[in-house]
């Protein structure tokens, strides 16, 4: 294959994954509608349901953003009355209040279900494969 293969498949194969996540995304935002939640601050609800306490700075690198980016979920999340936010002398630690809780336990669910349609069309192999793949790109 030839350079201008290489690059023709490589845009090829961005515009593609650019697609799924988009419309995954979209989708995912659809059923979070319900919830008045943003895919971002259940991203939070989902670690903190997983992790039960993490100081910001943790949750923002599980997260992959920086700690300044998810301010502002915090703060709505706090005011819905979902997270509790206690500082250690410089550090927040943050955990799912019971309605938090709640909600990552009513949502969760409904959230695995989505993502197990939208990747039905997969068999098991094909979905192991493509998830080696992705991770050998993330590398």
């Amino acid at each position: 294959m030839d350079e201008k293969q290489a690059i023709k498949i490589s845009t090829l194969l961005w515009d593609s994954l650019t697609r799924v996540y988009k419309d995954n995304l979209n989708g995912t935002n659809e059923l979070l509608k319900e919830w008045n939640l943003s895919n971002a601050q259940m991203d939070i609800i989902g670690r903190l349901g997983e992790e039960i306490v993490l100081s910001q700075q943790e949750l923002a690198d599980k997260l992959i953003v920086t700690k300044g980016n998810i301010t502002q979920h915090i703060k709505k999340l706090e005011d819905l009355n979902l997270i509790n936010r206690k500082k250690e002398w410089k550090t927040n630690y943050i955990s799912l209040t019971d309605d938090g809780n709640r909600v990552y336990e009513e949502l969760t669910p409904h959230l695995e279900r989505y993502q197990l349609e939208k990747f039905s069309k997969l068999t098991m192999e094909e979905k192991k494969q493509l998830l080696h793949m992705l991770r050998k790109l993330h590398k």
